[in-house]
């Protein structure tokens, strides 16, 4: 019996996409080795493996925050999350000499708190502490517009920066600050395209970037001409950029 070939129905996907440019079906499994992909059987014993540049990364910080404490600095750490204005806990100690509402009457207690309709509002709330407690006067806590589920969305650079630029006076000389690698805690003047960016968008910023861009040209194309240009374009706002004395 002849071998089934799995690339067929694939092949159909992509030349159905009007987005996408017909090609050939032996130039599907092209590209597909071009791009490091082999046609092999699947392997049951697959274990989960961490990221090296991960592990790098966790290992310098680990010698960095050492070393800091070696040398008696203060270290910061902030970070956003948020609150629920009807966030409740599922257990409550209960009075059991309390059976019904005339006891409570007589006693002058209630029959326990009433479970909230709804989440309610969303509050967003960012701070900033060290070993000796938080910072004083270095609450931000605003009420959410958006409510979508990531809070993140309400966050962006500007509000980011003007609380930490009021944040710096009240901290210690030659400290240090831990943060997250969150979009608006470095902005950057242009944001670099990634796959998740509409291709109508990744087109306008090569073409103003001087590239000559054809259409149509699949989204992976696009990313490998961001790819050998993004080093030119990759970079933070300096206005944005602190030192602490």
């Amino acid at each position: 019996m002849a071998p089934v070939d799995r690339t067929w129905p694939k092949h159909c996907a992509i030349n159905d996409d009007t987005e996408l440019p017909t090609i050939p079906r032996t130039s599907l499994q092209r590209i597909l080795k071009e791009l490091g992909f082999e046609y092999t059987k699947r392997n049951r014993n697959s274990a989960l493996t961490e990221r090296g540049d991960i592990v790098v990364w966790r290992q310098k910080y680990i010698l960095d925050i050492r070393r800091y404490r070696n040398e008696g600095r203060t270290i910061y750490f902030l970070d956003e999350t948020w609150v629920n204005a009807g966030e409740t806990c599922n257990k409550v100690w209960m009075d059991e000499t309390i059976k019904s509402h005339r006891d409570a009457f007589l006693e002058g207690l209630s029959t326990g708190p009433k479970n909230p309709t709804g989440k309610g509002k969303r509050l967003i709330v960012v701070h900033i502490g060290s070993a000796e407690g938080f910072v004083e006067g270095g609450l931000l806590c605003f009420e959410s517009k958006k409510n979508t589920a990531d809070y993140h969305d309400e966050m962006n650079g500007d509000t980011f920066y003007d609380w930490f630029c009021g944040i710096l006076p009240k901290l210690k000389n030659n400290s240090v600050i831990v943060m997250d690698n969150a979009s608006y805690h470095s902005v950057k003047l242009d944001p670099i395209p990634t796959m998740a960016w509409k291709k109508d968008k990744i087109v306008q910023w090569l073409r103003s970037k001087g590239c000559n861009i054809e259409t149509p040209m699949v989204k992976h194309l696009m990313m490998d001409k961001v790819r050998e240009i993004q080093h030119l374009h990759d970079k933070y706002d300096r206005r944005r950029s602190f030192e602490i004395e």
